[in-house]
């Protein structure tokens, strides 16, 4: 997969794009970023965050948007937005 390089530039460490899906990506400064990633496959049952390159593994997508919104990553308002999009990604068919 071809990531525009504005998402490029700010990748901190390998994303398995046949297991998961970039769901967003924040950029806390030049030298931080968040991403975002959904399970591709029904067969994957866990989501990630990778704060630079620290993963953070959890076992349902509420899970880890909590952890984000706790920690100040996101506000509750884009909590909603991503998971607006996430159904939409599941609504379509795109996490297969």
């Amino acid at each position: 997969m071809e990531l525009p390089i504005k998402f490029q530039k700010h990748l901190r460490s390998h994303i398995d794009f046949s297991s998961f899906i970039l769901l967003d990506m924040v950029v806390i400064d030049d030298s931080k970023s968040v991403v975002f990633l959904v399970p591709r496959g029904d067969d994957s049952k866990y989501c990630n965050i990778q704060i630079n390159s620290d993963s953070k593994f959890y076992g349902s997508f509420d899970a880890m948007l909590d952890y984000a919104v706790h920690f100040k990553i996101i506000s509750e308002g884009y909590k909603k937005d991503l998971i607006k999009r996430y159904e939409s990604i599941k609504h379509n068919g795109g996490n297969k």
